[in-house]
């Protein structure tokens, strides 16, 4: 879907399907940042991911601001090009994710202005015994969409950021009521859509006050040095 919000034009692109009948482990990542790159010309990525809270101080209904990732899919090719070793130390875009902090502080929501996610494979959600690792390694989240989204999006030189909505506590939670479930990501999901919606049109207001020219040519750079062999694996 294409139009405009403030005075900025934008594509909204529905990662899972209109439907959501696509799970997180068969989503076609490289096509979807392929086409808003190259079909649509975009420059910068405001992603939302439904996410777990690995922290009792992180309660469900809380935004936060992601800024690393780890990564443990298992999915095959994660790659636009033949050979590519894109930078991945600061993964989403500090300005961008600057835009969105300032947003939220704006709107007032609780939010988090940092957060490590864990990204797993999918479609079934994590054991205790993952949830409870995952903890020990100090990460705040744990969702499904982060990777290869990110790298991916560092390999197209689009500047991405992504805000992660917390929707239940994972499955380490003592309350029972509070694990991670199809029913209650349902039940909590529709006032965590407003929320975003708020929150993004407020960070395009913000994204239109930002001076890019330095930001996209430094983004294009990197991406452009990455490349090892500039063919394109079939998406």
């Amino acid at each position: 879907m294409t139009g405009r919000i403030s005075n900025t034009e934008v594509v909204l692109i529905a990662r899972h399907g209109k439907n959501h009948d696509v799970n997180p482990s068969n989503v076609n990542y490289r096509a979807n940042l392929w086409a808003l790159k190259k079909q649509f010309k975009c420059h910068i990525v405001l992603a939302t991911t439904a996410c777990g809270s690995l922290k009792e101080d992180i309660p469900p209904g809380t935004l936060v601001v992601l800024d690393q990732y780890i990564d443990r899919t298992r999915r095959g090719n994660q790659s636009i090009y033949k050979v590519t070793h894109v930078p991945q130390g600061d993964p989403f875009d500090p300005q961008v994710r600057e835009c969105f902090i300032k947003a939220l502080k704006r709107i007032g929501y609780d939010h988090r202005t940092t957060g490590t996610a864990v990204s797993i494979e999918g479609p079934r959600f994590s054991t205790k015994a993952e949830s409870k690792l995952f903890q020990s390694w100090g990460a705040d989240i744990v969702n499904m969409t982060s990777v290869p989204e990110c790298s991916l999006s560092a390999e197209l030189s689009l500047q991405y950021a992504s805000l992660a909505l917390v929707t239940d506590y994972d499955c380490w939670h003592e309350d029972p009521d509070e694990s991670v479930s199809v029913d209650l990501v349902g039940d909590r999901l529709p006032q965590l859509r407003e929320k975003a919606q708020n929150v993004l049109i407020e960070t395009i207001k913000e994204i239109e006050q930002c001076n890019w020219q330095n930001c996209h040519a430094r983004t294009l750079r990197i991406a452009s040095s990455s490349i090892m062999n500039s063919g394109i694996n079939e998406l």
